[in-house]
């Protein structure tokens, strides 16, 4: 499996912006103090090595499921798509949900039916996630409960 299955994100605490990087616990490092973190690791300028922890707030963090879209994006816990698959009936359909992790797996949670578990659809497209665009979720009958 990927590496990549073991990345997370989440939002940084003093700026809102997304990070990503491996989940830490907070009392583990100097610079998170408390709470949650994410370890990112990136190459200096001056060609050296440099680990740092990023404190980010615990309702953004979200695991990365390892699968990747339509055009190539990481698909991550928390993220709205559009699943597109033929039904029982072989007709080809779409449907809006969020992915979810439950019971041990990635989940399409969708407002239609229960949540559709081992995510091994090669028709998914991320089109925003719960934080940035929860408004997406929203539809006649009200907001997405998820």
């Amino acid at each position: 499996m990927d590496r990549e299955r073991y990345l997370y994100r989440g939002k940084a605490s003093d700026t809102g912006r997304w990070v990503y990087g491996y989940l830490v616990l907070g009392d583990l490092i100097r610079e998170a103090d408390s709470g949650w973190a994410l370890g990112t690791q990136n190459m200096s300028e001056e060609g050296k090595f440099e680990c740092r922890a990023v404190r980010v707030d615990p309702d953004t963090v979200g695991q990365c499921t390892g699968l990747r879209d339509v055009n190539g994006e990481l698909v991550f816990e928390g993220d709205i798509v559009i699943l597109s698959y033929f039904d029982y009936e072989g007709n080809d359909t779409q449907n809006k949900g969020v992915i979810e992790y439950e019971d041990n797996a990635f989940c399409f949670s969708h407002e239609e039916n229960d949540a559709l578990c081992d995510l091994m659809f090669d028709d998914i497209e991320v089109i925003g996630n719960q934080h940035d665009t929860p408004e997406l979720m929203e539809s006649e009958r009200g907001p997405y409960d998820g």
